[in-house]
């Protein structure tokens, strides 16, 4: 190699622009990016050194990212630490054209490694078994374990990193994991764990378990017969996931507290719960009171019941569709519903709509029932005057007649000026009503002192 030796005095070294030649600050190579080291008022010396031309031309290739034709490249430049590190920068798979001393080099590995794991499976058998460099490449991705030596794949740290990162890891762990309580404890209390990868004695483990459910009710299915039949346990589990409760013991699903924690999540879990429970008043009324819909699991009977159809409907007005269809014409129960949810009406007793009184009372609980009202009811000037009072957009569903009445006009656009465009006829253009709707501008005119003031209508 051709050298030379160069003094700065206070600058920064000039960029040398040629890839054959490198600067360097005693015994390390200074890179374009890098700052120079502080001036102390003594000289800096550098050293510039000229590579050979063809690892300069190799050099270049691998900066440009045709890093493919490393696997041609003679095997001096394989084994050349500078140009397969110049590779790795581009890609970590690289590794897999470098020379095998490189390959065994742990420095070059974890380069490698470092740009991307997948460059694990091309390092030397012998730093399989290393475990910094296993662990780098599991903490990208899991499926670095794969890669790594057999005793590494039993490592709790390392096993901990793939597993937290997806559930497939279990394939490539050391199976003794699998009984290591310190171990699955921690697993655990990731969201990629269930319990179903523990060993069988473990799934006798209360606290092991307790761990499992917490996160994922429905890991109770994978405890033993025993913690299954558990109460504190099953309440853990249903309470994360009502599910749970269909793999929970006979004597718990029949149990009052562990049920209606499943049903506040839930209305369907009363399907899972025991026959006795589904026919019990004080039980269904609780549940209906959580999730009025829970009424569509009820038995008939309890359908049927006033009681139980009304504390469902004040909780979901929807709830009216499962009540017995002689509670759908109670009027009780049915403007209940009305009140909760006015699109309740679909499933209201046709008869009731026909009867005055009662639609006045619904369409005090909801102006938006007018909308859905028969003719002889919407020409009910009172009615609408009902509806009117609540939104004056109600207008919209009044009858032709009462939409062309000055006064019903009026009180709609006082209520919603937008209501103004669902009048009819004269009413339309009563100047009145524009002025209430803000249609208008008001008139000016003088007062008795010369002012100009507004007139009002």
């Amino acid at each position: 190699m051709l050298t030379a030796s160069f003094v700065v005095w206070g600058g920064a070294a000039k960029q040398v622009d040629l890839a054959q030649l490198r600067l360097l600050y005693e015994v390390r190579e200074v890179h374009d990016d890098e700052e120079l080291p502080p001036f102390a008022g003594k000289p800096l010396e550098f050293t510039l050194v000229k590579r050979p031309e063809e690892q300069a031309k190799w050099l270049s290739e691998m900066r440009e990212g045709h890093v493919t034709k490393l696997k041609e490249a003679p095997a001096h430049i394989r084994a050349d630490p500078e140009v397969v590190l110049a590779a790795l920068a581009v890609s970590g798979q690289s590794l897999e054209y470098a020379a095998e001393a490189l390959r065994a080099d742990k420095a070059i590995a974890l380069a490698a490694v470092q740009s991307d794991w997948r460059a694990l499976q091309f390092v030397d058998e012998a730093l399989m078994n290393d475990r910094q460099l296993v662990l780098t490449a599991v903490k990208q991705d899991w499926c670095a374990l794969q890669f790594a030596s057999d005793a590494l794949r039993g490592d709790r740290e390392i096993a901990l990193a793939a597993i937290s990162q997806a559930w497939g890891a279990i394939l490539f762990m050391d199976p003794s994991l699998r009984a290591d309580r310190t171990f699955l404890l921690s697993v655990l209390k990731t969201d990629q764990c269930r319990l179903e990868i523990a060993a069988s004695n473990l799934r006798d483990d209360k606290e092991v378990v307790l761990a499992a459910v917490k996160r994922h009710g429905l890991s109770l299915a994978d405890a033993s017969t025993a913690l299954q039949a558990d109460k504190e346990v099953v309440l853990t589990a249903v309470g994360q996931d009502w599910r749970a409760l269909r793999v929970a013991s006979r004597a718990l699903r029949a149990d009052r507290e562990v049920a209606q924690k499943a049903v506040a999540q839930d209305p369907r879990a009363l399907l899972l719960a025991a026959g006795q429970l589904q026919r019990d008043l004080h039980f269904m009324l609780a549940a209906v009171e959580q999730h009025g819909q829970a009424l569509q699991h009820a038995p008939l009977a309890l359908r049927a019941n006033r009681k139980v159809a009304m504390a469902a409907v004040r909780q979901d007005g929807e709830a009216l569709q499962f009540v017995a269809e002689g509670l759908q014409a109670d009027e009780d129960v049915v403007l209940a519903a009305l009140e909760q949810n006015w699109r309740a009406h679909r499933h209201v007793s046709p008869r009731l709509w026909l009867d005055c009184s009662f639609c006045h009372r619904a369409v005090q609980r909801s102006w938006r029932i007018l909308s859905i009202l028969p003719p002889e009811q919407t020409s009910r000037k009172e009615l609408v005057e009902c509806a009117l009072r609540q939104n004056g957009r109600a207008l919209e569903f009044a009858s032709p007649e009462l939409r062309a009445d000055r006064d019903v006009v009026l009180l709609a656009v006082r209520q919603a000026w937008q209501a103004a465009s669902f009048a009819l006829g004269p009413a339309r253009r009563d100047r009145t009503v524009l002025l209430a709707a803000g249609r208008l501008p008001r008139s000016r005119s003088r007062s008795p002192c010369g002012r100009r003031c507004m007139t009002h209508a």
